[in-house]
């Protein structure tokens, strides 16, 4: 699932600019011609939906990414992931 989401306001178009070094960038197109100050996909049809059947596996191992501005209940999260042996919690004090 690709749920990335762009920001389209008229300073991160330029960023984006910016960064692509004058390559046509087809997201900046996008972003050009969406609502200004509104999010886009960052991929165009993305897939956006995920089915578990009897085929899907299951993860051996997880891997939790969270900062300091992690608060209220993205922590409740964490704590409770982290009672699984299944389970990696990558960063720092949050």
């Amino acid at each position: 699932m690709d749920n990335v989401e762009v920001w389209t306001s008229p300073d991160n178009i330029k960023r984006y600019e910016e960064q692509s070094q004058g390559k046509s960038s087809t997201l900046i197109e996008r972003m050009k011609q969406a609502q200004p100050y509104t999010f886009i996909p960052q991929v165009e049809n993305a897939v956006n939906t995920w089915k578990l059947d009897s085929t899907t596996a299951y993860p051996e191992k997880i891997a939790v990414l969270f900062n300091r501005n992690t608060a209220s209940s993205a922590e409740g999260m964490i704590t409770y992931a982290r009672q699984s042996d299944k389970v990696i919690t990558v960063g720092e004090n949050s």
